[in-house]
């Protein structure tokens, strides 16, 4: 079983509809900083504003 399934698993359980929020959440209540994700154009929109 791999981490995303058991985290899918958890955050059903949890009551959670989905493993991105229940991981959020976990981050949250541990203080730890939101993880910042760079979509797939934001690399391309850098470029334009450069």
């Amino acid at each position: 079983m791999n981490r995303v399934h058991c985290l899918h698993e958890l955050s059903l359980q949890a009551g959670y509809e989905n493993w991105q929020i229940y991981t959020a959440a976990l981050h949250k209540a541990a203080g730890v900083p939101p993880k910042r994700h760079l979509t797939r154009v934001a690399p391309q929109r850098r470029l334009e504003r450069a």
